[in-house]
């Protein structure tokens, strides 16, 4: 859930799998308070024998990462809180 301070962060959450990848090959491992762009691959998520690639949905900060590599996730699990900026 969003606290009512963070009336502009969007909680992005999708399909029951394992996080391949925080981050994506050209930038690296992505933390707490980088920039990332609206398209910008953020995590990698193996579902399925497939990659599944989660992209910002707008230009945001990462305010804060709630999994963790090889991390089993299932669906509408908290994966990032995202700022728009």
């Amino acid at each position: 859930m969003l606290r009512p301070q963070e009336l502009k962060r969007q909680k992005l959450e999708l399909l029951n799998g394992n996080i391949w990848r925080i981050g994506n090959p050209e930038r690296g491992t992505l933390k707490v308070g980088d920039i990332v762009h609206k398209g910008e691959e953020i995590a990698n998520l193996e579902a399925m024998k497939m990659e599944n690639a989660i992209v910002a949905p707008f230009d945001a900060h990462i305010v804060e990462i709630c999994v963790k590599l090889n991390d089993f996730v299932v669906e509408k699990q908290l994966l990032f809180v995202l700022e728009k900026i």
